[in-house]
């Protein structure tokens, strides 16, 4: 079964962001930032070899980043929301499009594996 350009697309995606946060706990010293470089490393992995235990690490990858994201916003408004008017819709418009590339890879995983019957 060959792959989609989107599954390619998600898998190297997932693989960045992995390779971010094992920088991060590297360039930080604060190693908790390696259970999210294991998250990713393992939901791409799954993914290229369309096992279906790789949807839940990404469903969880794409949670914990989404509410993660909506979390720190939240936290940053109720403190005293520090940007101007540009920063601001600039904030937000990455923030939104961060949120909606998690529901979207949610949502084609989803798809992919009900649809291709992916292996266990």
């Amino acid at each position: 079964m060959s792959k989609s350009v989107v599954t390619w697309l998600l898998t190297v995606l997932l693989l960045v962001y992995g390779s971010y946060a094992l920088w991060l706990a590297i360039a930080s010293g604060n190693y908790w930032f390696l259970l999210w470089t294991a998250g990713c490393f393992i939901a791409g992995v799954g993914l290229v070899l369309s096992r279906r235990w790789a949807q839940y690490f990404v469903y969880i990858v794409a949670f914990c980043t989404a509410g993660g994201l909506i979390y720190v916003t939240i936290m940053i408004a109720v403190n005293g929301w520090p940007y101007g008017l540009r920063n601001t819709i600039l904030v937000l418009a990455r923030s939104f499009l961060i949120v909606a590339l998690c529901v979207l890879s949610s949502v084609f995983v989803y798809k992919h594996f009900k649809r291709d019957g992916a292996q266990t």
